[in-house]
């Protein structure tokens, strides 16, 4: 078991935390070679379209990268067993981009009503103590900071990453609101040299979702 595969596994599993289940329709997922439209999701579903230069991955795909397959399979089962009461998640996709492997996975936080109209400082205080609630364990465990941020479109962002290396690996994980009840989990492991490129890839990928009004 590689270090990614081990640290991953105790760090999404105190992510999102729930003990019951719900009955939810399937997704409606259409895919244009990069391109994601989920229509069911939120108020009128979202579209999540990469800039050139991402690949999104089949299972198939990631069956030929075993490290890559590792952590992945780590983190479904992290975020499947908090499936329950407060989160339901809905189909993951992995993209990768270069050697970098990204986990995208759209879920609904049931405590909330909507996230649409609240304004930014509000809604980026909710997400920061969201976070602090929901990874306080992990940022202790894992020597993770916290911080918020709201882009020109009006979505906030939860973003927590390493202060510092593990065993040479750093991790990333933003947590984008939507406008109804759902959120948006971009994460991934990197080599501490390619920290700095993580958070870029992150970034520029949720830049490039949709949430559809």
């Amino acid at each position: 078991m590689n270090i990614a595969h081990k640290i991953l596994l105790p760090l999404i599993a105190v992510t999102l935390t729930g003990c019951q289940t719900f009955e939810y329709p399937e997704d409606i997922v259409e895919l244009s070679e990069n391109s994601i439209y989920v229509s069911n999701i939120g108020f009128n579903g979202f579209r999540l379209t990469p800039v050139d230069g991402y690949q999104l991955l089949s299972e198939q795909d990631l069956a030929k990268n075993l490290q890559a397959q590792q952590w992945v399979e780590s983190f479904r089962i992290g975020y499947q067993n908090s499936e329950g009461l407060h989160y339901h998640f809905h189909k993951d996709f992995v993209f990768q981009v270069g050697e970098q492997i990204i986990c995208f996975i759209p879920f609904q936080h049931k405590g909330v009503r909507q996230f649409r109209h609240t304004p930014s400082d509000i809604l980026e205080r909710f997400l920061v103590n969201w976070a602090r609630r929901a990874e306080f364990s992990k940022i202790i465990n894992y020597d993770l900071s916290w911080n918020s941020e709201t882009d020109s479109r009006g979505h906030s962002t939860a973003i927590l990453k390493s202060k510092k290396p593990r065993d040479g690996w750093v991790y990333e994980e933003r947590v984008m609101a939507g406008d109804l009840n759902e959120m948006f989990i971009f994460a991934g492991f990197a080599k501490e040299e390619n920290a700095e490129s993580l958070s870029y890839q992150l970034q520029r990928l949720g830049s490039s979702l949709t949430v559809i009004r």
